[in-house]
């Protein structure tokens, strides 16, 4: 992974997020990251000696926060303690059009656009999840009630805003099973048949650093997936691997992916 001035900046206040959690024995956290930004994190050999977890609001979520948690502290990964955190930190913004009968048809694009033209830093948002032309955003609290208050319009469309405190699950497991005949569990051999692509194809992605595995950035084609791997490949689209169903008379894997639209 090639580290610029934007990594060197972002790796310096990550460790001082860590070690204010560390020394001070608070709960601190970063704004949203997009994938090369937690591969940066994960690239940080002397980070302080602290808990983390990365979350993003809903167990799908492409960007996450990076929290550091006080030394007392000792994350169980349980579903309440991660329900209590994502209110802690995040409000998820629900936005529909006032008139969807005679509305336009709104994409990810004009939603995320709306937000940008409020002045809004991409890192205060995270994922934004479609839903019928409506649309679920997940936030910082600190700046849910400036969008509530100020988005009025997307793409020349009336909308109307609420700030809701969970997440609709129906709304966030968007994804549906494909089961797929794989020679083996390498990461190329996968991606190659979810999106039917040629094995020298998957390949170049692996090359171009655009594939992570749990948020990190993998860079050998050979990596093998394990149950519950979230793949996220940038220009192509995400997918978890469920695991191995059954082998074929001639030797190959039936296996299960969960592909998220």
């Amino acid at each position: 992974m090639v580290i610029d001035k934007d990594a060197i900046f972002l790796s310096r206040r990550i460790k001082e997020l860590a070690d204010r959690a560390l020394k001070r024995d608070v709960f601190t956290h970063t704004s949203f990251l997009n994938l090369n930004e937690q591969a940066v994190f994960f690239s940080i050999k002397d980070l302080p000696k602290v808990n983390y977890k990365l979350i993003g609001g809903y167990e799908a979520a492409e960007r996450k926060v990076v929290c550091f948690f006080p030394v007392v502290f000792e994350f169980e990964n349980d579903f309440e303690q991660l329900s209590d955190i994502n209110q802690k930190i995040f409000d998820y913004i629900y936005i529909k059009p006032v008139n969807e009968k005679f509305s336009d048809r709104l994409t990810h694009r004009d939603y995320l656009g709306a937000l940008m033209n409020l002045g809004i830093d991409r890192c205060m948002t995270g994922d934004i999840v479609m839903s019928c032309g409506s649309a679920y955003v997940v936030v910082l609290k600190r700046i849910s009630r400036i969008i509530a208050d100020n988005l009025e319009t997307v793409k020349k469309t009336k909308v109307a805003v609420s700030i809701e405190n969970c997440f609709d699950t129906a709304i966030s497991d968007t994804g549906y099973i494909k089961r797929i005949n794989v020679i083996s569990i390498r990461i190329d051999a996968l991606i190659s048949a979810v999106f039917n692509l040629s094995r020298g194809n998957a390949v170049r992605y692996v090359d171009a650093e655009k594939v992570f595995v749990n948020s990190r950035c993998i860079i050998s084609h050979s990596y093998a997936l394990k149950s519950e791997d979230i793949v996220s490949i940038r220009g192509l689209g995400r997918f978890k691997y469920i695991g191995e169903e059954s082998v074929t008379k001639k030797g190959r894997l039936m296996v299960s992916v969960k592909c998220y639209v």
